[in-house]
């Protein structure tokens, strides 16, 4: 049983697709032409792909649990738990890595926070 949200989420994930292909298309036409990329387009690059993929893949996870469980309630307690989890490993990853570049002290300066 699919919950009656599905349709919205359905669209998502064909919206994150297309992103992906559009980000695809954008290195094709952005390429060098000594043929390396610069760090920073490579890191904007793997943005765009890493975000299209984890929105398609969340989008469809009420779906995938919809074919266990038939109790909409449970179907959005576990799929927003999915979210959550996804939500914190991300922040974790973002932090790690902005500690270890070193680069956490100049975001904060850059955004108006101040470092200690």
């Amino acid at each position: 049983m699919f919950p009656p949200e599905m349709d919205r989420l359905l669209t998502l994930a064909e919206i994150a697709v297309a992103m992906a292909g559009f980000s695809a298309i954008v290195v094709l036409f952005r390429r060098r032409t000594s043929g390396t990329w610069l760090a920073a387009d490579a890191d904007r690059f793997n943005g765009m792909i890493v975000h299209s993929v984890s929105a398609t893949a969340l989008c469809l996870v009420p779906a995938i649990i919809g074919v266990f469980t038939t109790d909409p309630a449970q179907v959005w307690r576990i799929a927003s738990s999915v979210l959550g989890l996804q939500v914190l490993l991300h922040a974790g990853i973002v932090v790690f890595y902005l500690a270890s570049t070193g680069l956490a002290g100049s975001i904060l300066v850059a955004t108006g926070g101040s470092t200690v």
